[in-house]
This record gives C-alpha cells, structure tokens and sequence, in this order.
C-alpha cells in the first residue's frame, strides 16, 4: 500500500514538472489571483485604506503575469507552438512582472507605518518603481543579444533571471521586517502574514539555488517551487 501511494506520488509530482502539469498549476492560479485581485478591490471601494489600493495593484499584476503565462503555456501545448517561438517578452513577463508585484506588496504594507511622511513614501514608492521598469528594460536588451537568448535557451538560466529574484528575496525580506514591527491593526493576521511572505521567500530561494547549481533545469527544484505562491495567495486571504 505505502509502495503504491510512494509510486502514485511520484507519478504525480512528475507530472506537474510536464507542460501539461504546469499548466493545471498555472490554471488555478490565474483564477485564484483574481479572485483575490477581485476581493481586495471590493475592500478598497468599501474602506478606502490606501494600502488595499497597492494591494489591489499588487495582486493585479500577479493575476496579469499569471494569465500571460497560462495562455502561453496553452499555445505549446494546443498548438504546437514551439517555446522558442513565444514573443521575446514572455519570459521576461514571468520574471519582471512577478518582481515589480512584490515590490507593490512590500510597500503596500509599509505603507502603514509610514502614514506620517506618506508623500515621501509615496515618493520613495514611485522611484522603486520607476527604476525597477527601467532595469526591466535594460535586462530585456541583454536577454536579446545574449548566447542563451540566441541558444534558445530558457531565461531562467540567464543571468535576469537570477536578478529579479533576488531583487523579489530582497523585497520579501524588508516586507517580513515590515511585518514584525506592524501596528495593532496587523497583529491579528501577523503570524498569516509572515507565513505568506515566508513561503514565497522560500519558492524564491529554491529558484535562486536551481539557477547556481543547475542552470535553472533541475525539475524536482521546480516542481518544488511551483505550489508556495499559490500556498502563500491562500494566506494572504486570510489578510483580506
């Protein structure tokens, strides 16, 4: 019995590592970031908190990344679309995308504890932004002219993709920081929130090390790495 269960386990994991299994993943996550883009934004006209709005920005862009991504997974698998011949943004979607969300998050709930000086933490917020499109866009021209790019290789061994995660690890780090020194108004939800920064933070690490030690093709890491995300929007609902 524990043999058959250990096979089936096995089989399972396997198949999510598939294009076929990454896309059930991705197909979930599309429908459950925007659901939960759906609810903060419900929150936000009721309340009018300004932190629900970044939130709402926030998961916005993580349900656009996730849709991308979904419909390109399709057009390999429907179509017969070889990988190489996807648009030379998609990948960068992935990476450049799913950074700048948590870097809305991170000062979403910062946002909180700088209500004192909120145009300078407005502002602060707009230059991260801002300069982080900019290196969005830098990292693309060298994804175009790089010998992986040329290889048809993945962008997750390129070199990008080792800086926007740990652009996003950074991020996740100050948000946690963040977490731990909130007000009143976040104690109640503090524990569900560390645990969804920490969970991501993790999805990130294991990325990062399938990067150095493998080139970003060990699939067991990325099998690994594929359900935290959807664990740590499972959290943050909790938040909302």
């Amino acid at each position: 019995m524990l043999q058959q269960l250990s096979e089936a386990a096995h089989r399972f994991f396997f198949y999510l590592g598939t294009n076929d299994g990454t896309l059930l993943i991705r197909s979930i996550e599309v429908i459950f970031f925007w659901v939960i883009t759906y609810m903060i934004v419900s929150e936000f006209l009721r309340t009018k908190e300004h932190e629900l709005r970044y939130l709402a920005i926030g998961f916005g862009i993580f349900s656009i990344e996730k849709t991308i991504l979904t419909i390109s997974t399709g057009l390999v698998i429907f179509s017969d679309v070889p990988l190489k011949s996807l648009p030379e943004f998609v990948p960068l979607m992935q990476f450049g995308l799913e950074m700048l969300a948590i870097v809305m998050l991170a000062n979403a709930f910062g946002f909180s504890l700088f209500k004192k000086v909120e145009q300078k933490f407005l502002g602060s917020m707009y230059l991260q932004t801002g300069s982080f499109l900019v290196i969005i866009a830098v990292v693309e021209v060298f994804w175009l002219n790089s010998d992986v790019f040329k290889s048809g290789g993945s962008f997750a061994a390129f070199w990008g993709g080792a800086l926007f995660t740990s652009i996003g690890m950074i991020y996740l780090t100050a948000a946690m920081m963040i977490t731990i020194r909130g007000g009143t108004q976040n104690d109640k939800y503090k524990i569900n929130l560390m645990l969804a920064f920490l969970a991501y933070f993790i999805a990130l690490s294991l990325r990062l090390a399938n990067f150095f030690f493998f080139q970003g093709t060990y699939g067991r890491l990325y099998v690994a790495e594929q359900p935290l995300p959807f664990i740590s929007g499972l959290l943050f609902m909790r938040f909302v």
